[in-house]
């Protein structure tokens, strides 16, 4: 549940007065510390700079980043006194985060956090000398040590805590956790520091660079084990939805699987994935908020960061979405989303759609977040780009299917309707010389006449929704069976279906073509076929999907059938082995005069 904030002020305003306020007694106390500069003033920056270089080195975590800079500040507090400490620590993490090229807001923050967590720890570290026996080293160290952290944690939990909608536990404990981390081997390389530099004589530069360099190295090592860590899971996050793709038994269904997975590389608020169509972007898929809380699901190419990135087929990145100008329609804000990315999903030179995430922290996206945003997007890319190949088809599909009904209606029912005409035109003649012939004439024009509606009906049924919308294949083709037998076009035939195997899902074009096949099929069985007896079997293998459809009917010659079907234009014969051609499947027909007729449909499935 988001948290109410007093009177009318929103979350955001909050967070701005506690970070300006951050800002400000952190600026204050930076100047109001006098370091003695005329103690070793080169010793003092050379502390500044290793803190420095400790913070450009950050172990990175879900909501943070955790540095091995302690033993440095404690170093400069030993020397320099509590203002030692604050200098080091401030300017070195406004120098760090200078040189990484990081918001000014974020640069500021961060040197006034350090500053106001070593006045903490150097004023109520005071209060604990410890016992004699251990007055020197320990007590004192791990004091100053726990007022260092959890200064440095509580601004930064509490910033967080107020800045996110919800702040995950298990992102806390993992933030904690290397936090404790840190500040364990901190405190060993502390004491060890106490241990064995002389206290006979000055320091120079060099003795510190010497003493702070294995820490220095252990701090790059954490982070080089951590980015290692990080790249792997992406990996495995990439080869698993990789391979969920491959399998999902539909393009739209892999779309909404992969961005499922998308918070295994970052915790973006919601990820919406947009379809180039002409010069608009279409919203096909969106995850982490409802879809009625999409302020724009459809955007022109050219406007907001989405259009942006559609027209320059280039990653754009707003740190703050209420800032940025390239951010035209305000995409994000009504989202709760302040940082968006908006990646170009390209597929063979083309722009084929947007993949368009938001952050609820602003400028939370690191650079090295944005290569495994931009493979994320190559595998959508594919994904969308056989969305846009299964769409053609369909609409291809959809235009065969309208020809074949054209030529139907046209060789038979046309046929028909103009034959009755001329019988009519005959019946006029005969009605003028006797009514004994026209009796006759007009018993043949009324069965002619029923035939033409029986031919309008199987027309009207033909191009009635795809019972596919409504289940799978096998209850599909239940339902046809039903609805042939409640229509009257059984002829009081029998027909029996058999499922047998596992069944599995299917792509929708596999499913409809199937389907129209066994349609066709059934109907050249109880019409042209006259059988009294027909047997549908639906076998489910692993690899394949077999369609077998037997019938005791009349049979026919195979090649006279199929030259006659060529000779019509029809559907019939040529149109099933044309949809199994489609499919990649082979189309088997066994026929004979008086011995019924068998006819074989096998798919491939492999990769469907």
């Amino acid at each position: 549940m988001p948290r109410r904030w007093p009177h009318h002020w929103s979350r955001h305003t909050w967070t701005g007065l506690y970070q300006w306020a951050v800002m400000a007694g952190g600026t204050l106390t930076v100047v109001l510390a006098r370091p003695r500069w005329s103690k070793e003033p080169d010793v003092l920056v050379t502390l500044v700079l290793l803190f420095a270089i400790a913070e450009y080195f950050p172990t990175r975590v879900r909501v943070g980043a955790v540095s091995f800079g302690f033993p440095i500040a404690y170093g400069a507090f030993l020397l320099y006194g509590p203002a030692g400490a604050i200098w080091a620590a401030a300017v070195g993490t406004a120098l760090a985060n200078l040189a990484r090229r990081r918001d000014w807001r974020v640069t500021w923050f961060n040197a006034a956090q350090f500053a106001l967590a070593a006045l903490a720890a150097s004023r109520l570290s005071a209060f604990w000398p410890g016992p004699p026996t251990l007055h020197r080293y320990v007590l004192p160290v791990l004091a100053y040590l726990a007022w260092y952290y959890a200064a440095n944690n509580v601004i930064v939990d509490l910033l967080l805590w107020m800045r996110l909608r919800v702040y995950p536990r298990a992102d806390w404990l993992a933030k904690t956790k290397l936090e404790l981390v840190s500040a364990a081997v901190s405190y060993g390389y502390t004491l060890l520091m106490l241990f064995l530099v002389p206290q006979n004589r000055g320091h120079d530069p060099l003795a510190l660079i010497f003493f702070f360099l294995p820490l220095l190295t252990v701090g790059g090592f954490a982070r080089l084990l951590a980015n290692l860590s990080q790249y792997a899971r992406h990996m495995e996050t990439l080869l698993e939805v990789s391979a969920l793709i491959t399998t999902a038994p539909d393009e739209m269904q892999a779309l909404d699987t992969a961005l499922s997975r998308l918070n295994a590389l970052g915790d973006y608020r919601y990820a919406a994935v947009y379809q180039m169509q002409g010069d608009e972007l279409t919203c096909r898929a969106l995850r982490g908020i409802p879809p009625e809380e999409l302020a724009h699901p459809r955007i022109h190419v050219g406007e907001g960061l989405t259009g942006w990135a559609a027209q320059n087929a280039a990653l754009a990145v707003a740190g703050e979405t209420r800032t940025d100008s390239r951010n035209t329609l305000g995409e994000g804000v009504r989202e709760q989303a302040h940082m968006l990315a908006a990646v170009p999903l390209m597929s063979r030179g083309q722009v084929m759609g947007v993949l368009t995430v938001g952050k609820e922290r602003s400028r939370s996206l690191q650079p090295e977040d944005t290569q495994p945003l931009k493979l994320y997007a190559n595998l959508l890319a594919a994904v969308l780009h056989n969305l846009q190949a299964t769409e053609e088809r369909k609409r291809l599909l959809l235009l065969q299917e309208r020809n074949r009904l054209a030529r139907e209606i046209h060789d038979g029912l046309a046929q028909s309707l103009a034959g009755a005409i001329l019988q009519m035109d005959r019946l006029e003649r005969l009605l003028d010389g006797g009514a004994g012939g026209a009796k006759r004439l007009l018993h043949l024009v009324r069965e002619q006449v029923r035939a033409s509606l029986l031919e309008v009906r199987r027309s009207i049924f033909n191009l009635r929704p795809s019972p596919l919308e409504e289940g799978g294949l096998a209850d599909a083709l239940r339902r046809e069976i039903e609805k042939l037998q409640q229509k009257g076009l059984m002829g009081g035939a029998e027909v029996r279906l058999e499922v047998r195997g596992a069944q599995r899902p299917l792509s929708g074009m596999v499913e409809d073509e199937v389907f129209r096949v066994a349609q066709e099929g059934l109907t050249n069985a109880l019409k042209h076929g006259e059988a009294t007896k027909v047997s549908v079997t639906l076998q489910f293998h692993p690899e394949r999907l077999r369609l077998t459809i037997r019938d005791n009917g009349k049979g026919f010659q195979l090649a006279e059938a199929v030259r006659v079907a060529g000779e019509k234009a029809g559907f019939g014969l040529i149109g099933m082995n044309e949809r199994a051609e489609r499919l990649g499947a082979s189309f088997d027909v066994q026929s004979r005069p008086g011995q019924g007729t068998s006819m074989t449909l096998e798919v491939p499935l492999l990769g469907d």
